[in-house]
């Protein structure tokens, strides 16, 4: 299924588009850029984790759209399945 608010850049990235602006170093921002994930990835973000599978996504989307701890956290529960929308955009 299309989601609109996922936007295919044709260069291993997307744009999301947030349902609510974020800030992000003082800068109000309504959409983000997520690159492609790798295995390594994955691999860094579990082992960062310690076996807790939020933490350990919560820690790749992170990296995987350039956000700080600070950032992911303050996400609204809405962002964050949009984020999710994305990463599936590569993995489905």
């Amino acid at each position: 299924m299309a989601k609109d608010h996922i936007i295919d850049n044709g260069d291993g990235t997307v744009t999301v588009k947030l349902a609510t602006p974020i800030k992000i170093d003082g800068a109000s921002t309504s959409a983000v850029l997520m690159r492609e994930p790798t295995v390594g990835d994955q691999m860094v973000a579990a082992a960062q984790a310690k076996n807790d599978e939020a933490k350990a996504e919560v820690n790749l989307f992170g990296n995987l759209c350039n956000l700080s701890p600070e950032d992911m956290r303050s996400l609204t529960m809405r962002n964050y399945g949009r984020l999710q929308d994305g990463f599936r955009f590569f993995t489905d």
